[in-house]
């Protein structure tokens, strides 16, 4: 069988349409993936990034799909944690790719803390970020213990690792709790 790409002639580009998600994309962002089945379908970056997070380890087209989006960089290792995902499910600052808004935030806190030309504390950073209307996080109902955790150990004022800190736990407060009230501050005894 013979499987050729799909277009749509309504505009002046050629659309292909991702058989998985059904969203009109370029030719060169769309590929040829054989289905466990063994129906081949036409796939979307993200969508061939999902499907072999499926595939078992020793697959070849596995390794296939993961070395064609590696060579495209559309896969990255987060700054913080070293986990590969899709960029464009990530969050970005710079040029470090993020996994959460919490690692992200975290790692902006401590760049700002230990930059010697600026006389900031950890908690005045974390306020901005989190609680700050001037700010467009404070939409986001993050959680201020791991951003702080986080700023913590890159500082290495604790004896926490990295994956420690990453973990969610039971007492940890969200910004978005606390809008209304007094914001909420971490108490640096317990880290």
């Amino acid at each position: 069988m013979i499987y050729l790409k799909r277009r749509n002639y309504g505009d002046k580009r050629t659309n292909f349409h991702c058989d998985k998600c059904h969203m009109p994309n370029e030719e060169s962002k769309i590929n040829i993936v054989t289905e466990i089945g063994g129906r081949k379908r036409l796939y979307c970056h993200e969508c061939q990034y999902f499907f072999m997070l499926i595939l078992p380890y020793s697959d070849k087209q596995r390794n296939e799909i993961f070395k064609r989006l590696e060579k495209e960089e559309l896969i990255r290792n987060c700054y913080i944690c070293q986990r590969k995902n899709l960029k464009r499910r990530m969050h970005n600052e710079g040029q470090s790719f993020f996994c959460t808004r919490e690692e992200k935030y975290g790692t902006v806190v401590y760049w700002e803390v230990s930059d010697p030309t600026r006389n900031n504390d950890l908690a005045t950073r974390i306020n901005h970020h989190c609680y700050s209307s001037k700010s467009a996080r404070s939409g986001y109902d993050m959680n201020i213990d791991m951003i702080f955790r986080i700023a913590k150990v890159l500082l290495k004022q604790t004896t926490l690792t990295i994956n420690e800190a990453l973990r969610e736990r039971q007492e940890d407060k969200y910004s978005l709790e606390f809008e209304d009230e007094d914001n909420y501050y971490p108490d640096e005894s317990g880290y």
